[in-house]
């Protein structure tokens, strides 16, 4: 009974253990979160008063990006967290669009 405890135990511990797949995920996440909470602070504070200045705001966005793309060395991986990157750039376009009805363009 003590090596089927044991079993269990390493089985639940290795499927609670997210993969490097899911790591890589998550930061490119992290990233547009961070971004998505600065653009809402700048809007608020009145730092950023139109759609472009939303739009061409970095939040660090670039540094943040490099910094994490060359800390991962297995290139399968760097190209899933590039994939990765872009497809949640796109999920948070309706941060913009939401932003936007406040904002004027220019």
């Amino acid at each position: 009974m003590d090596s089927i405890n044991r079993v269990v135990d390493s089985l639940a511990v290795v499927a609670s253990t997210p993969s490097p797949r899911d790591v890589v995920r998550q930061k490119a996440v992290v990233i547009h979160q961070k971004r998505m909470d600065a653009i809402r602070q700048a809007v608020q504070k009145g730092e950023i008063k139109t759609q472009k200045e939303m739009h061409d705001f970095d939040g660090g966005i670039k540094e943040n990006y490099q910094k994490t793309e060359q800390s991962i060395t297995d290139p399968v991986l760097r190209e899933e967290f590039r994939i990765a990157y872009f497809n949640y750039w796109n999920l948070y376009d309706q941060l913009y669009d939401s932003l936007s009805h406040f904002l004027p363009e220019e």
